[in-house]
C-alpha cells in the first residue's frame, strides 16, 4: 500500500506565473504589453479565447493566480528606456512623422499606434501624442 506523491504546491507569485504563462506572447513583464490590465480583463480575455488564450493551459490557472498576475501587471515598473526616437523627437516629432511617414513607427507600435511589440505610444505620450 504505496501513498501517493503530494501534488506539486500551486504556484501564486505573480511574476513567477506571468513568465510561465504570458511572456512568451506579451513579452518580459516590464515591458509587457498587458501591463496595467485588471484580473477581470484578463480572465475575460482566457474565457473568450483572445488570441487563443483559451485553449492553452491557461484555462487552469485559479483565481487567485489571475489575480497574481494582474496584481503584477499593475504594479510592476517600465525599466528606464532607450529611445528609438530622433534627437530632440518631442519638439520634431510632428515634422519626422510628416517628413517619413508612420510606418516607422507602427512597425513596432501597431497600426492604431496603441502597442504591437513595442509599448502604445500612448503609455509615454499620454494626452500629448
Amino acid at each position: 500500500n504505496t501513498t501517493p506523491p503530494p501534488p506539486p504546491p500551486v504556484v501564486t507569485d505573480g511574476a513567477t506565473l506571468y513568465t510561465s504563462n504570458c511572456s512568451g506572447c506579451h513579452g518580459p513583464l516590464a515591458t509587457s504589453s498587458k501591463r496595467g490590465r485588471t484580473a477581470t480583463q484578463i480572465q475575460n480575455a482566457i474565457n473568450s479565447n483572445a488570441g487563443g488564450m483559451g485553449s492553452t493551459t491557461l484555462r487552469a490557472l485559479t483565481t487567485a493566480q489571475v489575480s497574481a498576475i494582474a496584481g503584477v501587471l499593475v504594479t510592476s515598473t517600465p525599466p528606464p528606456t532607450t529611445s528609438n526616437h530622433p534627437t530632440n523627437w518631442y519638439s520634431a516629432h510632428r515634422s519626422y512623422v510628416e517628413s517619413n511617414g508612420t510606418a516607422t513607427c507602427t512597425a513596432c507600435h501597431g497600426a492604431d499606434l496603441r502597442g504591437g511589440s513595442g509599448p502604445s505610444c500612448y503609455t509615454c505620450h499620454g494626452k500629448k501624442w
